[in-house]
């Protein structure tokens, strides 16, 4: 599957850290998350904007993979006596919905998004 982002832009352009089988895991998920809200009109090679955005999009996602504990979403910790509260999953997918969609947004010029990015997505 094609990926609008691969590891060496990632890593020099966007200046991520995250280690490449992690990315590569990543961007394939974005990239079909971009084509999805996009129709699948994003043109060859994409827009500066279109691998910024999946790249921010890979931080996300493992961002909310690395908070996890035994599988589940963490919602908040406390340390003094130790307590983790996890959240639903309804709860969880759509605030990692939003963050995508926020960042679609941000940096994935306007013509290509779809009218479903445009009037919310999955908000």
């Amino acid at each position: 599957m094609k990926t609008y982002a691969d590891y060496g832009y990632y890593a020099d352009v966007y200046g991520g850290t995250m280690d490449e089988r992690a990315f590569t895991k990543w961007s394939i998920r974005t990239s079909a998350y971009i084509d999805r809200i996009t129709y699948g009109r994003m043109t060859d090679p994409a827009p500066e904007g279109v691998q910024y955005a999946c790249c921010a999009m890979c931080e996300i996602l493992q961002a909310r993979e690395t908070a996890k504990v035994d599988g589940k979403n963490v919602q908040s910790v406390s340390n003094e006596g130790y307590s983790v509260t996890f959240s639903q999953g309804e709860r969880a997918d759509t605030s990692e919905a939003a963050a995508l969609h926020e960042i679609a947004q941000l940096y994935i010029p306007p013509d290509l998004l779809s009218m479903w990015a445009h009037e919310g997505g999955l908000q």
